[in-house]
């Protein structure tokens, strides 16, 4: 009779080690933040060929470019309107293009302001450099294959 009592609680014990262990080991993340608006591409042309083909490209894209400096590799875009649903986000786009090329995003989203007020102010435009990752690949996936088509190849690098 002991000895099964000390063999359950062994067990018992074993068992509450193992998930110990477990929750231990795996982070628990209930609003994960969206990860940074940044693309890297590889390019085997001349920085300045590169950067005009990008121009190119969002322009083909109706994004209108605000500044635009070959000599340095870089161009930026003014915001552009998405639909996302019913709601709408803009989108500007800027460029650097150097060793790899980086895009970078800024993202704009109406947000319903929550109280009482104004009712013709109920939505707000907050500036984010983190939209959700759907509409970030939304953006993204159309630039990536007109740039796949040119020779750009996407490169994993983290930040």
């Amino acid at each position: 009779m002991g000895q099964d009592r000390y063999y359950n609680s062994i067990i018992s014990l074993r068992a509450i080690f193992f998930i110990l262990l477990l929750s231990s080991s795996v982070k628990f993340s209930f609003c994960p933040k969206p990860p940074r608006m940044v693309r890297h591409y590889g390019y085997d042309k001349a920085p300045k060929t590169a950067l005009i083909e990008i121009r190119a490209v969002l322009e083909s894209e109706e994004y209108k470019i605000i500044e635009f400096a070959p000599e340095d590799g870089f161009m930026v875009t003014d915001y552009k309107i998405n639909y996302w649903g019913k709601n709408q986000f803009q989108f500007a786009i800027i460029v650097h293009v150097k060793d790899k090329i980086t895009f970078t995003g800024m993202g704009k989203l109406d947000l319903p302001v929550a109280g009482l007020g104004n009712p013709d102010s109920i939505m707000e435009t907050q500036t984010m450099d983190r939209l959700p990752y759907r509409l970030q690949r939304e953006v993204f996936s159309q630039l990536d294959e007109k740039l796949k088509k040119l020779g750009y190849y996407n490169i994993n690098h983290w930040p």
